[in-house]
């Protein structure tokens, strides 16, 4: 195992598994910031002066002592000993956060967890070491990143203070290089308080968009991801290529859906890197796959304008043998009333839903995924 992630709360962690991880060269990730902040810890004023207005209205008043309420006493105990205990027996400790849970603002909790760190018993240097080098390390970056060395890339960050004594300086944050080019705060400011999508220019595709030949790649390059329906208990689901009777592979989805109204589960195929950048559709009129199986369908398509929880669907059903679908861009609905048609350059993922009732088994085999 390369990286433990998600830190060690319910117990002490032994001489064991310290044996093991430094034998392996396991490198150990504790993500404090997410469970000191999963209760709805304030976050400093001017973090909470940047978030949208939305998120700035959560906030609520740290519990007494920035103690973690989720996690309970016992269990933030053994989080910060474990920590400490793992780093003095020389197991490489990274800094990662979990960013985007709530209360666990992205870049802010970083910054948290390198203080954080410096209260389970590190130096400061020792934090900031976690954070840049061993970071690098960890991630197989540390031939372009991580330390300020000649040919190494130029993201770099001053301060004013010392938080090489004082790890609270490291959110004085003064001036940002990004590549070698000095960022502007006021204007990057300027634009996460703007109630409008930052621009981003869409990427044109190619028209086939995945045939199952590539292990968990597209054609398109991207990641084949799975997702189902949240809460602890969602529905359990299998993605794996199968072989087709008549050559090739198709990619096989099953699952036993969830107890819960409206369980579904879902593969996306992103548009781009991530599903970030908009993709540009417009020289096509709908996709096309092959499918087969037992179950409700939809496809969606996420678009960069369209919250994900209302995409652009149309409704297909699979049957026992194979057929060929097409699925027109002008056939795609949202629920919301008056939401118009989708835009054709604005597209990130396209997602393929099962759905079933309670308890019950679905499955479907899908191949040949591309615009027409």
């Amino acid at each position: 195992m390369d990286v433990l992630a998600h830190g060690i709360g319910d117990a002490e962690v032994d001489a064991e598994l310290i044996a093991i991880m430094k034998a392996k060269g396991t490198v150990y990730v504790p993500t404090l910031a997410v469970y000191e902040f999963k209760g709805g810890a304030s976050p400093a004023e001017r973090v909470a002066s940047l978030l949208e207005p939305e998120a700035r209205a959560t906030l609520r008043s740290s519990p007494a002592g920035g103690k973690a309420p989720s996690a309970g006493k016992t269990r933030w105990q053994h989080l910060m000993a474990n920590v400490k205990r793992l780093h003095d027996a020389g197991v490489p400790v990274a800094l990662g956060t979990d960013a985007g849970m709530p209360g666990t603002f992205h870049g802010y909790s970083t910054l948290r967890e390198l203080e954080l760190l410096v209260q389970a018993g590190f130096t400061p240097l020792e934090a900031i070491a976690a954070g840049t080098g061993v970071s690098a390390r960890t991630l197989g970056v540390e031939g372009q990143r991580g330390t300020i060395t000649a040919g190494k890339v130029a993201d770099l960050v001053l301060v004013e203070g010392r938080p090489d004594q004082r790890i609270g300086d490291m959110v004085k944050t003064r001036r940002v290089f990004l590549d070698g080019s000095e960022l502007a705060p006021p204007e990057l400011e300027k634009a996460i308080q703007s109630k409008e999508m930052t621009p981003l220019p869409a990427q044109r595709v190619a028209a086939a968009i995945d045939d199952m030949e590539g292990g968990g790649r597209t054609l398109l390059g991207t990641l084949r991801v799975n997702g189902t329906d949240s809460g602890a208990d969602h529905s359990a689901m299998l993605m794996l290529p199968v072989v087709r009777a008549e050559g090739g592979h198709a990619l096989l989805v099953a699952a036993r859906m969830a107890d819960k109204d409206r369980p579904y589960v879902r593969v996306e195929f992103p548009l781009t890197a991530g599903a970030i950048a908009p993709a540009d559709l417009s020289g096509y009129t709908g996709v096309s796959f092959e499918v087969r199986g037992e179950a409700a369908g939809r496809l969606l398509v996420q678009a960069y304008h369209v919250r994900s929880t209302d995409a652009y669907a149309a409704e297909f059903t699979p049957g026992g043998p194979w057929q060929a679908v097409k699925v027109p861009f002008a056939s795609l609905r949202r629920r919301a009333a008056n939401s118009g048609s989708l835009d054709l350059k604005d597209a990130r993922a396209l997602l393929f839903e099962l759905r079933g009732t309670a308890g019950s088994s679905v499955w479907m085999e899908l191949d040949n995924v591309r615009f027409y």
